[in-house]
């Protein structure tokens, strides 16, 4: 990273200590290590990056915000509301200035600050004490902290709605004498207002028609500004006529008529009771109503129905870009979705990954507009009420997370609020994930549970307990051991809690590919099939047959493993050391020395390779580390280790006595 950059640099450091660094809307922990620092204002800020060296870690946001800052900014000051769009309009603190609203203070309140200019946000503010523009823009430029009733989902209506604000003050859009005029002082925005709307009103709706936000109307492009312009809902534009809405800036005569067409389409299609028949709306106003069939839906069947809508959708589409992303991306599962190159490039006019990637988050913000808050400003299309319900339900259960929401909050949590099947809301989670968060997952933490066969997650607690070194997975079984993972459940636990991904490493992609194996070694009632396992994956169950007898087993025992050493040997000689030395009796085992002879080597060589051995034996027979060996032990062989290796411990050492012990446990001769 290099240092800031010089464009407006000059101009900036002449007005940096006019800034707190709240001001930066950087997230919260840096700002806090910031003061922790002594760092109050952007000036202090700057001879701190210097200080430190641009390259230092903990320099890495500050100067980027820097450079955002320093580009925009020339004779005349910064422009605030350049920086907050370079940075994507992410707000942290309620602290913060612009040329638009530096003009506002508390000699000059303009308007009121209340429900009806800053929806539930304004009323809190109002209450407050911020209860006018000037007031509430003093209080921005010195910082406002928590206000009473005004969480995370209000705090980002609030900066929407102040960034439109801006948005149309600087292009001319509105003025303080139209603000003045549309939401005047003393007047209460829960009140007064209403009946002003009813006494005016050209239109006959039902309270609960007029409450509608005016994103059913389907206003285009221009439903933006007419939302800056005080109009939020289908009451506000009832109770106009045309001529005030052709007054607006920017506002033409065919969004007009649109506006009417729909008004009246609108009124035509409610009842007394203020029900609204949706299929004879969306018909006057020629906008496809989605789903297509209207039929009653239950959480099962809505699950089910969310790719069929969303493959409607596409068909509505006229741009070949969103029609590839519905069909190659979208509507696929994440481990078979489109790159945005490979869209981009597919294209008769090819396009750049960049630019395919705006298409799809456009398009994702639009369908959550529509299917969450009726928005349908950039949807040509119409979801029916009682689908959209779902989504509507969904987002009021998660808007209050204080955190990260993860992988296994998310599908206990639709599972409680839709009443869907685990087994069916899995099948369809992927393209609700995608929905949900606005994102198409494909190799993050979140999309790695995205990716998980649902069959995985009814497993049985016998098939989750299988240990992973069960399993034909090299070292990777250890190394996750030694961070808690030892079972098929706690692997999936992690993937569904987002701990672990396959960007945590080697060893987890290993792990995580290998579920495929699995899955496709479960029965027809989804239970871990051993036979089915090793079968698929080519693994040599050994000793070749499994002892039929105690003295069976110690007949063939230097045979058997020397057989499984030969399979995977730990190290280059293990076998030959083991031959020559361990599985002798010590009358004619052969000495260190005498075997480095033999092999042609050193004889601490062959000491440290014997040592290995027994290590590596010890792993795999006794504690079960079939992945290390890459081989299966059979059951039976296993269980007469597993027995012996108590009979030693009660002997306690003592070799004589582990003989006689053992003899008597299996009824053999010592």
């Amino acid at each position: 990273m290099s240092g800031i950059k010089l464009t407006g640099f000059p101009f900036l450091v002449a007005r940096a200590e006019r800034y707190p660094v709240e001001y930066l809307q950087i997230p919260s922990e840096t700002k806090d290590a910031l003061r922790e620092q002594g760092i109050r204002n952007v000036a202090d800020l700057i001879h701190f990056v210097g200080s430190q060296g641009y390259s230092a870690p903990e320099c890495h946001r500050p100067l980027d915000a820097l450079n955002n800052l320093a580009s925009v900014s020339s004779p005349a000051g910064p422009d605030w509301f350049a920086y907050w769009e370079a940075r994507g309009f992410e707000f942290h603190e309620m602290c913060l200035t612009c040329h638009e609203l530096e003009e506002f203070d508390e000699n000059t309140p303009v308007c009121a600050i209340n429900r009806k200019s800053f929806g539930n946000a304004g009323a809190m503010l109002a209450r407050a004490g911020y209860d006018t523009l000037g007031a509430l823009a003093e209080g921005l430029r010195s910082g406002i902290g928590d206000v009473a009733g005004m969480g995370g989902k209000k705090r980002a209506d609030f900066f929407s709605r102040l960034v439109d604000l801006v948005y149309c003050l600087r292009e001319g859009q509105l003025s303080a004498g139209s603000l003045s005029s549309r939401f005047p002082l003393g007047v209460d925005g829960d009140n007064g207002a209403r009946d002003t709307v009813k006494a005016t009103m050209a239109y006959e709706f039902h309270e609960d028609v007029l409450g509608l936000g005016i994103g059913v109307l389907h206003a285009g492009a221009k439903t933006k500004a007419l939302i800056a312009a005080g109009y939020r809902n289908v009451g506000d534009l009832a109770a106009v006529g045309s001529s005030t809405l052709i007054a607006l800036p920017g506002m033409g005569r065919s969004t007009v008529r649109k506006i009417e067409k729909s008004l009246q389409s609108l009124q035509d299609a409610q009842d007394e009771a203020g029900n609204i028949d949706w299929d004879r709306y969306c018909d006057a106003i020629d906008i496809p109503l989605l789903p297509v069939d209207n039929v009653a839906l239950d959480g099962n069947s809505f699950a089910a129905m969310v790719g069929v809508t969303l493959g409607e959708l596409g068909q509505t589409l006229h741009d070949p870009v969103l029609q590839k992303i519905i069909a190659g991306r979208i509507s696929k599962p994440p481990h078979h979705r489109e790159t945005l190159e490979d869209i981009g490039s597919s294209l008769p006019e090819p396009i750049t990954r960049e630019r395919v990637r705006q298409k799809e988050a456009k398009l994702l913000s639009a369908l959550a507009a529509g299917l969450v808050n009726d928005n349908y400003a950039h949807l040509e299309v119409h979801f029916r009420p009682e689908f959209a319900d779902y989504w509507k339900r969904a987002a009021t259960y998660f808007a209050d997370a204080e955190e990260d929401i993860t992988f296994a909050a998310l599908v206990d949590g639709l599972i409680e609020i839709w009443g869907a099947d685990r087994a069916i809301l899995l099948e369809h989670l992927p393209l609700i994930a995608t929905v949900i968060t606005g994102e198409v997952m494909t190799t993050s933490a979140f999309g790695d549970a995205t990716r998980l066969d649902p069959r995985l997650l009814t497993l049985s607690e016998a098939d989750r307990s299988i240990p992973l070194r069960h399993l034909q997975i090299g070292r990777a079984a250890r190394a996750l051991r030694r961070h808690g993972i030892e079972t098929i459940g706690d692997l999936i636990s992690s993937i569904r809690q987002g701990t672990v991904s396959r960007a945590s490493g080697a060893h987890y992609r290993t792990a995580i590919a290998h579920l495929d194996q699995v899955v496709a070694s479960l029965d027809a009632h989804r239970r871990f099939d051993r036979h089915t396992y090793l079968k698929n994956t080519g693994v040599p169950a050994l000793p070749e047959k499994d002892p039929s007898s105690p003295a069976d087993f110690m007949q063939n025992l230097a045979a058997n493993v020397s057989e499984i050493l030969a399979a995977n040997p730990p190290r280059m000689r293990s076998r030959e050391i083991f031959v020559l030395r361990t599985a002798r009796p010590i009358a004619t085992r052969l000495t260190m020395e005498k075997t480095a002879e033999v092999l042609d080597t050193y004889g601490p060589s062959v000491k440290r390779e014997e040592t290995d051995t027994l290590e590596w034996l010890n792993e795999v027979i006794l504690r079960g580390d079939h992945a290390l060996a890459g081989i299966a032990l059979r059951p039976v062989f296993t269980r007469t280790w597993q027995r012996i290796n108590e009979v030693f411990d009660e002997a306690n050492g003592d070799a004589e006595l582990f003989q006689r012990y053992l003899a008597a446990t299996f009824g053999i001769e010592e």
